[in-house]
């Protein structure tokens, strides 16, 4: 019998997001942006810094908009069942 992490889907569905993320053109322009940023103030390693923060802005901007979605799918069965 084969065992499955009990993280194994959420891992999963996090590893096709960061996937999605990294291939988006939103992505390679926050990037390019925030590496310009990084290299002209001097930070180090700007590369790594542009990349973790683009991943973390376009990640935490899609999380928000699949928990509104959520809601807004909870508010609707709420009121259907109340109607």
């Amino acid at each position: 019998m084969i065992a499955v992490s009990r993280n194994h889907y959420k891992c999963f569905e996090t590893a096709r997001l960061i996937r999605e993320i990294y291939y988006s053109k939103e992505f390679s322009l926050l990037y390019e942006e925030l590496l310009d940023i990084y290299k002209r103030n001097k930070t180090d390693n700007p590369e790594k810094e542009a990349f973790q923060d683009a991943i973390y802005s376009i990640l935490t901007q899609k999380q928000n908009k699949l928990h509104s979605i959520s809601i807004q799918k909870l508010e609707l069965a709420y009121e259907s069942n109340n109607y």
